[in-house]
């Protein structure tokens, strides 16, 4: 006799028919909708996107990719359709119609209308890709990472960085050499085709044999990534995930600890195009910065994790140069 169950957990609603003795199939029906976003970008004051984890597309019973766009500042947004479910970490649009979102697995996808519809390839799906900029119309980059070792547990304790760089608008990519020991990438930045910034993490050696650390790392490059140099001088374990270079010489870097016992801030500042860097104190093992945007030298915001705090991801922001920084709070919105 053939019977369908329902079977509820955590969002998630599934259907299970019989179709004999000990023989079943299992269909989801129903998931959260909600969007775990993890980038946005905007081309001016009113046009943006935003781009994260795939969501549940309840009419087709199925995952599907996570975009979506607002022409009047964030007011209200639009779910634009990106097709299967992919999980989204990094956008950018050069103009308001050409743009790219990169993910996990090697993701790469391509928007020529303002994100209406998007065309998706895998570049190499050994990589989850985390950032991608494009410093005109022609040259563009996307940084990513894959793990390649793992500890006795069997979960991944080192990885290896790659950046593509495309001169021709995303026609053709190219892998980009990188020193040996880069680890982690995360955000890159560019202020023309030739100078750029990534950030990430360096490999290093942990405190027992064949163990493994990750030191806070930012890679430059004058030349559009031919070559690539490590410019970050701290030992500190500490990952960053973002970078936001206003010109040759002024930059900023954030991240989250991978130690604990560390004390002082995961913000640093460079006034030399990153030779050397000034450490803030903001931030903490608690409190962990995965985006920043720094509108001129005064004005930056931050956004990131506070764990244990039940208000919410915090917004940071500075009006003084990172001199003083203020935390936003967010109000809970239902509906």
């Amino acid at each position: 006799m053939k019977y369908r169950l329902l079977q509820a957990a955590a969002g998630i609603l599934f259907t299970v028919s019989s179709l004999g003795a000990m023989e079943f199939t299992t269909m989801k029906q129903f998931g959260e909708t909600s969007s775990y976003l993890r980038d946005v970008f905007f081309v001016g004051e009113k046009t943006g996107w935003a781009a994260g984890r795939a969501h549940w597309d309840q009419s087709e019973k199925a995952y599907a990719a996570t975009v979506l766009s607002t022409t009047d500042g964030g007011n209200t947004w639009t779910k634009q359709e990106a097709g299967g479910g992919a999980d989204l970490n990094g956008v950018f649009f050069p103009d308001a119609v050409k743009g790219w979102a990169v993910g996990d697995d090697g993701v790469v996808m391509r928007t020529t209308n303002g994100g209406t519809s998007w065309d998706r390839k895998t570049m190499d799906a050994e990589y989850d890709f985390a950032g991608v900029v494009f410093s005109d119309a022609s040259n563009g980059w996307i940084t990513g990472t894959k793990p390649v070792h793992y500890d006795w547990l069997g979960d991944a304790d080192d990885w290896q960085a790659v950046i593509w760089h495309t001169t021709n608008g995303g026609q053709t990519w190219n892998r980009q050499t990188l020193p040996e020991n880069a680890s982690i990438l995360k955000r890159v930045d560019f202020i023309d085709a030739n100078r750029g910034w990534a950030a990430g993490a360096r490999s290093a050696e942990g405190l027992y044999p064949g163990d493994r650390a990750h030191r806070a790392a930012v890679y430059a490059t004058t030349d559009g990534g031919k070559t690539w140099t490590e410019r970050f001088n701290h030992d500190l374990e500490i990952t960053l995930c973002a970078v936001d270079f206003l010109d040759a010489k002024e930059g900023w870097a954030a991240g989250f600890y991978t130690n604990s016992g560390l004390e002082g801030g995961n913000v640093f500042h460079t006034t030399d195009g990153g030779t050397t860097w000034e450490r803030v104190n903001q931030g903490g093992f608690m409190e962990n910065f995965w985006d920043m945007q720094f509108l001129d030298k005064n004005r930056g915001f931050m956004v990131g994790t506070y764990y244990g705090a039940a208000a919410g991801p915090p917004i940071v922001r500075t009006t003084e140069a990172g001199k003083t920084w203020e935390t936003l709070s967010i109000q809970r919105h239902d509906g």
